[in-house]
């Protein structure tokens, strides 16, 4: 019995530990080149916010999109 249940607890946090699928192409607002560096600063500090408490039902992907908008990037579409 306790197999079954280490079994199922270990996949229901495997499941919540997945990081939701962000998007990953993105130009700047302004039409200069995208800086690598800049790019990749501005990535983290929006996981970051999406990380934070957030009130119930917002969506995490409209608050990373709207968080790389305010740094001045807009995302490209596939």
């Amino acid at each position: 019995m306790r197999v079954p249940l280490f079994l199922v607890s270990v996949l229901m946090l495997g499941a919540c530990a997945r990081e939701p699928e962000l998007p990953k192409a993105w130009a700047r607002a302004d039409g200069r080149p995208v800086v690598s560096g800049l790019l990749d600063i501005a990535t983290l500090d929006c996981k970051d916010e999406i990380r934070k408490p957030e009130e119930p039902g917002g969506n995490p992907d409209d608050h990373y999109v709207s968080c790389m908008r305010e740094h001045g990037y807009v995302q490209l579409k596939s």
